[in-house]
């Protein structure tokens, strides 16, 4: 009965795509979609992941998700530009923020990490010249009680930082 749950729940979601592949024209809800519709759905995956191809993604948090989306159908060459892009949007810190040279979070960082990792990138050896990673940058943000603060300053979305962080470190730990 659950599996069919599933299966009703991700045929509502491939029927949401739009015409060109894309799911409302969004980078972010097209991604998530990919990964939402999981194996099943070949051909409104595949036609998603050539939607989220062509067309560019602004911000760190697109970026993590679409890499995340495209996993497993990544070129070379898409792997080198997005080692390069997320190289050059990484903090002094070790993370990412929203946009390059915002400061970082850990929502951000956490995404970028997941989409390295889809992108068969080492999130680990991704390091600052002081030889911080992104990795480093969430364990920072880390209390005793293992909740994540977004940031520096900011305890914001506890629950919602504390779950993608994790998701992150968890992935990171096990590639």
């Amino acid at each position: 009965a659950d599996r069919r749950a599933v299966g009703r729940r991700r045929s509502a979601i491939a029927r949401r795509q739009s015409a060109d592949g894309s799911f409302d024209g969004d980078v972010n809800l097209t991604a998530y979609a990919v990964l939402a519709l999981g194996r099943g759905h070949r051909d409104e995956r595949q036609r998603a992941r050539r939607w989220l191809r062509a067309h560019p993604r602004d911000d760190i948090d697109s970026t993590g998700a679409a890499l995340w989306a495209l996993a497993g159908s990544l070129t070379r060459a898409e792997r080198r530009r997005a080692r390069v892009r997320l190289r050059g949007a990484q903090g002094p810190d070790g993370g990412f923020g929203v946009l390059p040279g915002d400061g970082s979070n850990a929502q951000s960082t956490a995404l970028a990490i997941l989409g390295m990792h889809a992108a068969g990138l080492r999130p680990g050896r991704m390091r600052t010249e002081d030889g911080i990673s992104p990795l480093d940058y969430l364990r920072a943000r880390t209390a005793s009680s293992g909740a994540v603060a977004y940031d520096r300053l900011s305890r914001r979305t506890p629950v919602w930082v504390t779950a993608q962080a994790l998701l992150a470190l968890a992935t990171a730990r096990s590639g």
